[in-house]
């Protein structure tokens, strides 16, 4: 069983922003899943939400277009990524390919076992936003958004 580029999805989205940015990305297995982390994660594992979700953002601080789309998201509740990429100053819907890269780049800190999938958070950006498929809408997670303000990432109500 060999590593496989992703060959469609948000998947291959993430891996095309991060090639085009000169950056590496996580293999993803031929099915389509990615690797699982080193048991070394498990202490974080009994860590609640909010206390991971602001460990990864105390580690590693967003970058300008990150504070972007977490406020985006923050102040545009149940919203689809078309709206929340205008409000980022975007065209199309690539808001969601720069959450699932915020996540991605964090991904030790937000998933308990390292990598997304299974569980309540069963996609990439799923442990900081809930996705409504009725409506294609995103809405920030409560834990997330209380990380987000204790860090003065996103402004308090």
């Amino acid at each position: 069983m060999g590593i496989a580029a992703p060959e469609h999805g948000p998947a291959r989205r993430v891996a095309r922003l991060f090639s085009r940015q000169g950056k590496k990305t996580t293999p993803v297995t031929a099915a389509g899943a990615l690797p699982q982390a080193p048991c070394a994660a498990a202490p974080v594992a009994a860590l609640p939400d909010v206390v991971r979700i602001r460990q990864a953002f105390a580690a590693l601080p967003p970058s300008a277009t990150e504070l972007r789309v977490l406020r985006a998201l923050a102040e545009n509740p149940g919203r689809d990524s078309v709206f929340l990429s205008r409000v980022c100053g975007w065209h199309g819907a690539i808001w969601h390919t720069h959450l699932a890269a915020i996540c991605h780049r964090r991904m030790k800190w937000l998933f308990a076992d390292g990598a997304a999938g299974g569980g309540a958070h069963d996609f990439l950006y799923g442990s900081l936003a809930h996705y409504d498929p009725a409506g294609a809408a995103f809405t920030m997670r409560e834990e997330a958004e209380a990380a987000l303000r204790s860090l003065g990432i996103i402004a308090p109500h």
